[in-house]
């Protein structure tokens, strides 16, 4: 077993990422678990199968990486992550009323794996009826798994917002309502 506390704290991104396959190398190689201590979310999402979130001197989160980042269940995971991606409180304001008076939902859309290059989207927005305005949105990996998340806000008629929103969680992506 390998402890690195920090491994790549202070150290610029070419220096950084020269360790990282350093350690996937080492752990490949030799077969050899590595304890990896780090407040940095790349860190973690470059080389990391499991992550245990700690606050206050205990573990209050832990399981397989793609799970605890995009699914957090502590309200301290997720106020790490939003901040980490950048999203604000404004979020959580930008729901109620539509362009030309529709009626709007403000949901997060996680996609994994290879449904995030996947259009279920607009085909979804198509076949409803509804509109989708894209408030944020990231695409990315954990170690080798694609991911994306999506803020949008969905416009129509509330029936087909409600139905949009089960018609894309029944495709296998997380939905979350927002407000």
């Amino acid at each position: 077993m390998l402890l690195c506390d920090e491994a790549t704290s202070a150290l610029d991104p070419q220096t950084t990422d020269s360790i990282l396959k350093l350690l996937l190398d080492i752990n490949k190689r030799f077969n050899l678990t590595i304890v990896l201590i780090t407040h940095e979310m790349h860190v973690i999402q470059s080389i990391c199968d499991r992550v245990a979130v700690i606050h206050q001197g205990g573990i209050i989160e832990q399981g397989p990486v793609t799970e605890v980042f995009l699914k957090p269940q502590h309200a301290v995971t997720r106020d790490f992550i939003r901040g980490e991606a950048n999203v604000g409180d404004w979020i959580h304001t930008v729901g109620g009323n539509g362009t030309n008076g529709a009626f709007s939902q403000t949901v997060k859309i996680t996609f994994l794996g290879e449904q995030t290059y996947d259009a279920i989207l607009s085909r979804t927005a198509r076949e409803i009826g509804v509109d989708f305005a894209i408030l944020q949105g990231t695409i990315s990996t954990i170690k080798d798994t694609p991911y994306g998340q999506l803020f949008v806000r969905i416009e129509g008629e509330a029936d087909k917002i409600n139905a949009t929103i089960a018609e894309i969680a029944s495709k296998g992506l997380d939905v979350e309502v927002i407000d």
